[in-house]
């Protein structure tokens, strides 16, 4: 499959993860006495505190139905005594009775709703659950006049990570060699004519985001018209969301998934139009067109905070068998701002060529000044260009002592860099994109490959563009790595999207231990030892592997 991965001067592309994190706690109530709870109505009850996922908690047994008409139930309800951190919380609760030595009864556990339950406030409690008929808990799980109930509550937060490709530099860097160093300079012009400036009398920027959701089946349940926004990107010098509404954005639509877009800031005075185009991503991050849907008419933002929402935008039974993977799923969001002049031109200019000529002039290698030796594999390049777009290229060949040397060798050869790699850096240079990947599976490593590079040359757009990719592919198999390459190369989203995923995962600690991966990050990067040991509580572990 190929891939590939432009980036267009006009077109900013960003990408993020919502992350479903949950933390579960079990408490335990014993009810003890049970008969002399009995007939009091709900003026007699039972309450228990506890923590769970940094929020204080208490439950509440009622065994005479509690404050409604459920005189001939058991029921129970959970109140949030004191928010550990500011926001919504989301829980799904699980209460079971326990027999003789402490364990559920799999025949008596109760999910207490299919739907979250959602606090706002402090003091809020979710409604009373109707856990089971009074007459078949007596006869089936009290014993000696008590019972023991275990309540399940899982909090679920959900957290975002983002990782911002920057708008393409090619412009500005050739603009700077030829307007303000003059670094390279062959040839001069004495031109007495003037140019003249045109203009379009309609204009657009594209912007693009990716939203990657993980945790997907626990975000399920949330209630219709309940979002989770993805963080700010920007497109057509306007700051926006993505509005994500796993219940759909209606009680209409609650079985289907709705995307929206939210209108953070306006960098302009006026409405601001748009047209939003939506599609998820295969396994590589390449839009999948059967799932593409763009918005029918534009929609106007008249005002900052203004949402618009695609209703109803994809079928969740289709969308589940076709699009989520390990409970997750990517959503790209191409967002399209038009501008519209107040007057109107002759002349209409073409859309830029720069980079098709730029990339002939790589291809062809005519006017080439420079060779490069990569492994065996030659590459000719032009150093004016090179250097516009590397300080370190620039240093090399047109300022100190390394010019002479590098100027005293008719070919310069390039160690530690693999020949693809450095075709592909060339090519990013020349473009201010990347070549397509011959094979999906090789995205990732490439990307790696060339995050080193890009750093080596100090090209820093590249790097993003590593980040942003390497952000989006993580998983078991390249976690180590890629915590390592964002550690050496100061890549702190890439480094923060690592943690989250570790943190996320069932298994974090096999994943840590795993091919000796406490030796290599004490041996290239021992800040990291410490602060996994702190987070995941792995000091055990890391100790007894060095002992051994």
């Amino acid at each position: 499959m190929s891939r590939s991965l432009a980036c267009p001067g006009h077109c900013i592309g960003s990408a993020s993860t919502a992350s479903a994190e949950t933390v579960t706690v079990l408490h335990e109530l014993r009810v003890e006495d049970y008969c002399q709870t009995k007939g009091h109505g709900n003026a007699r009850h039972i309450k228990s505190s506890f923590v769970a996922g940094g929020h204080s908690w208490s439950i509440t047994f009622f065994s005479d139905g509690g404050r409604y008409d459920n005189t001939e139930w058991i029921c129970f309800l959970l109140c949030l005594e004191h928010r550990g951190t500011v926001g919504d919380v989301m829980v799904r609760i699980k209460y079971s009775f326990l027999d003789e030595v402490g364990d559920p009864i799999p025949s008596s556990s109760r999910i207490t709703s299919d739907s979250l339950c959602t606090f706002r406030r402090t003091g809020q409690s979710c409604a009373e659950s109707r856990l089971i008929k009074r007459e078949h808990m007596e006869s089936s799980y009290l014993k000696d006049d008590k019972v023991c109930i275990r309540c399940d509550v899982t909090v679920i937060e959900v957290t975002s990570i983002l990782a911002v490709v920057p708008p393409s530099d090619l412009y500005r860097d050739l603009a700077d060699l030829l307007v303000v160093t003059g670094v390279g300079a062959g040839v001069k012009f004495n031109v007495s004519s003037e140019m003249l400036a045109a203009q379009k009398d309609v204009t657009t920027a594209t912007g693009w985001h990716v939203f990657k959701v993980e945790g997907y089946s626990q975000m399920k349940g949330i209630s219709a018209a309940r979002r989770i926004k993805s963080p700010c990107f920007l497109a057509g010098g306007h700051s926006w969301c993505i509005t994500f509404f796993p219940d759909g954005s209606s009680q209409e639509t609650s079985e289907w998934i709705c995307f929206g877009l939210r209108l953070e800031n306006r960098g302009t005075d006026g409405d601001v139009l748009v047209r939003a185009k939506y599609s998820f991503l295969d396994e590589v991050g390449e839009p999948i067109p059967s799932s593409t849907k763009t918005t029918d008419s534009l929609w106007r933002f008249e005002r900052t905070g203004q949402s618009w929402t695609f209703s109803p935008s994809f079928k969740r039974e289709d969308m589940e068998s076709s699009y989520v993977t390990d409970d997750k799923l990517y959503i790209r969001c191409d967002v399209t701002v038009i501008h519209v002049a107040c007057h109107q031109m002759s002349a209409v200019a073409p859309p830029s060529d720069l980079r098709r000529h730029l990339a002939d002039l790589l291809a062809t290698g005519a006017g080439a000044d420079v060779t490069f030796d990569v492994g065996g594999e030659t590459f000719a390049a032009h150093k004016k260009v090179l250097a516009a777009r590397s300080l370190v290229f620039k240093a090399e060949f047109f300022g100190g002592p390394v010019k002479e040397n590098v100027e005293a060798r008719p070919i310069i050869r390039i160690d530690g860099i693999e020949s693809g790699v450095f075709e592909a850096l060339l090519h990013f240079i020349y473009t201010d994109s990347l070549p397509k990947i011959d094979h999906g599976d090789q995205l990732v490593i490439m990307a790696q490959h060339l995050l080193v590079a890009a750093d080596r040359y100090n090209i820093e757009r590249l790097v993003s563009v590593c980040e942003f990719i390497l952000c989006l592919f993580i998983d078991r198999s390249v976690v180590e790595s890629t915590l390592v390459l964002a550690e050496q190369h100061g890549c702190h989203g890439l480094k923060e999207a690592c943690f989250k995923f570790l943190k996320s995962s069932d298994n974090y600690k096999e994943v840590l231990v795993g091919d000796d991966l406490d030796e290599h990050l004490a041996s290239t990067c021992p800040s990291h030892v410490d602060e996994l040991c702190t987070t995941f509580d792995l000091c055990d572990l890391f100790e007894t592997e060095a002992e051994d």
